[in-house]
């Protein structure tokens, strides 16, 4: 394969690429495009390295919260998350002074994962099979 390397500029990939038919125009090669010597001008080449994917100035993370039905449900969904945790602390705290035991506490937080575990499996899987 004969390569040919610019300073800053992507590189000139000789022969045909698959797909292709021998002879025909690249996409960074046009046939009128060549110069005399039938290379592409260094102009004609497009600047070396990525583009960026996801240009900073047109994402809108935080837009959804202009809608103010959104603000509610987000502040109602943190203060559901901090109040499950509390009562999570609180409740593995009392059985550890009520029992002081490691053990119990243990077998207190099994018992309060499984059903969550379990029940969002089955939700899951309803979820995927049941028509909205």
């Amino acid at each position: 394969m004969n390569e040919k390397m610019r300073p800053g500029l992507l590189p000139i990939v000789g022969g045909v690429q698959p797909g292709m038919q021998p002879g025909a125009p690249t996409a960074v090669q046009s046939s009128t495009d060549t110069g005399s010597n039938g290379e592409t001008p260094p102009e004609m080449l497009e600047p070396h390295g990525p583009k960026p994917r996801f240009p900073l100035r047109n994402l809108s993370t935080f837009g959804s919260f202009q809608v103010p039905a959104f603000r509610y449900y987000f502040a109602a969904m943190v203060g559901q998350g901090t109040a499950m945790n509390m009562q999570m602390m609180a409740q593995a705290l009392l059985v550890y002074r009520i029992t002081g035991s490691a053990t119990a506490l243990g077998i207190m937080s099994l018992a309060s994962a499984v059903p969550m575990l379990v029940f969002s499996l089955m939700g899951g899987v309803l979820a995927d099979r049941l028509k909205k």
